[in-house]
């Protein structure tokens, strides 16, 4: 009897560890997606800041540029001032005819200049209205995503806590298994990654036939949900030895073992 209890015993305490290991793997996968929640809000960031920084970058070579061809149009401008001041000074028709030429020459690139300088300025000024644009909605956009940050991030701390003070009673746990029973249980989950212990729950399903119900009792493996045959159910219950599903092979712990469970467990009521 004492062997029955004990056994008994060491399934229920196996059964809470195995809990406990199932809440780990919940809370470690819970923590695994809030990492990675986490690692793509800052990717979303970093994408929006370079977006940002390469038009910035673009509005300074577009000033640049800007810059550069008022700088070129009025070195131009000054060469047709001075050409002019020379050629009313002119010594002759020859020299004031290629003074003129050379005015002439300078006028038409001043011309395609003072054009290349409009456009740079057009497009300066829709550079600036994009960035401007894009700061805003960026604003709005980044102040959403720390703060989904800030809130992802103290789920993740909670969900750390939470783990750690699940392995502090997996700790506990571990030495109230059974040293053989905790290896059976360790190779399982190594190879198979789930659960080791299946509880045989009870159903009672009532059927009315003509004008009695008929009640039947079957049980099922919490593990893989197959129907148990009720004289498995009644030896395991007896924790003589341990008992596995025939479906899914998981060892079986009938939780309430004092009720007593009839092989033909089909009753009829008036």
């Amino acid at each position: 009897m004492s062997h029955n209890l004990d056994l008994s015993d060491q399934l229920a305490e196996l059964y809470t560890l195995q809990e406990i290991d199932e809440e780990i793997a919940d809370l470690t996968e819970r923590r695994r997606r809030v990492i990675q929640e986490l690692r793509t809000i800052q990717q979303e960031v970093e994408a929006r800041r370079a977006d940002l920084d390469r038009l910035r970058d673009e509005v300074k070579r577009a000033q640049v540029e800007q810059h550069r061809l008022q700088v070129e149009l009025d070195g131009l401008q000054e060469r047709i001032k001075r050409y002019q001041e020379q050629q009313s000074n002119a010594k002759d028709g020859n020299e004031y005819l290629a003074l003129q030429k050379q005015i002439e020459t300078s006028t038409r690139q001043a011309d395609q200049l003072e054009e290349r300088l409009i456009e740079a300025m057009l497009r300066l000024d829709a550079l600036r209205e994009q960035l401007e644009r894009k700061e805003e909605e960026s604003k709005a956009f980044l102040e959403d995503r720390q703060q989904v940050f800030r809130e992802r991030r103290a789920v993740g701390r909670e969900l750390e806590r939470a783990l750690e003070e699940a392995r502090t009673r997996r700790e506990a746990q571990l030495v109230r298994v059974n040293g053989d029973l905790l290896r059976r249980y360790d190779h399982w989950r190594s190879r198979r990654k789930t659960t080791f212990l299946a509880v045989a729950e009870k159903h009672v399903a009532v059927e009315q036939v003509g004008r009695n119900q008929q009640r039947t009792t079957i049980f099922t493996c919490s593990g893989c949900h197959m129907t148990l045959p009720i004289q498995l159910v009644v030896e395991a219950q007896k924790f003589s030895r341990l008992y596995e599903c025939p479906s899914c092979h998981r060892v079986l712990w009938v939780r309430d073992p004092l009720e007593r469970i009839e092989p033909e467990a089909d009753e009829a009521e008036s």
